[in-house]
């Protein structure tokens, strides 16, 4: 693997579940599973192309699921599904997928589907949305609208297909 990947790892199908970033998941693996007394499977990988966009999205999903912490305010493991956790990850930065289970309240400063376009005008965040955009609009120039003419209930289908041939995700195991 050569990339900057956000990964999941988790000790069962029910979680706890870690989201991280990585440019070696196989080796940070190794890492976490000296210090589990659990057997550790590395579950899903994505890979953001570049370390700060990896980092923002790993920083992005532990805010999203901070509610759901296993150690009150240290954001690493989170007492989820890896069924949940495959789905933030496959989603971001949309989450449409957030809305399924009544579990999980939307923070009330996004809009429905998408942080990115939220997060724009953000001094900490708003060079990496933008620059993530950009990439979208790079590689998709014919594909997507204007970002502020769009639709999140109509085009968030066609930006997440999107989003997912620029930041491919890859399953690398499975829990019976």
């Amino acid at each position: 693997m050569t990339g900057q990947y956000v990964y999941i790892v988790a000790p069962s199908k029910e979680g706890p579940v870690k989201f991280g970033y990585s440019s070696n998941p196989e080796e940070r693996l190794r890492q976490l599973q000296t210090g589990s007394p659990e057997r550790l499977v590395l579950l899903n990988v994505r890979d953001f192309k570049e370390e700060r966009f990896a980092r923002f999205a790993e920083e992005r999903i532990h805010h999203e699921l901070r509610q759901f912490s296993t150690h009150g305010g240290y954001y690493e493991w989170f007492n989820i599904s890896t069924i949940e956790a495959e789905m933030v990850l496959s989603d971001f930065p949309f989450y449409g997928a957030l809305s399924v289970y009544e579990k999980y309240e939307r923070p009330y400063e996004y809009g429905i589907s998408n942080h990115i376009s939220d997060l724009i005008d953000d001094e900490e965040f708003g060079g990496i949305c933008d620059d993530m955009v950009a990439l979208f609009n790079e590689t998709f120039p014919s594909n997507v609208k204007e970002y502020e003419n769009m639709n999140p209930l109509s085009d968030v289908q066609d930006l997440d297909d999107g989003w997912n041939e620029i930041f491919p995700m890859e399953k690398l195991a499975y829990f019976e």
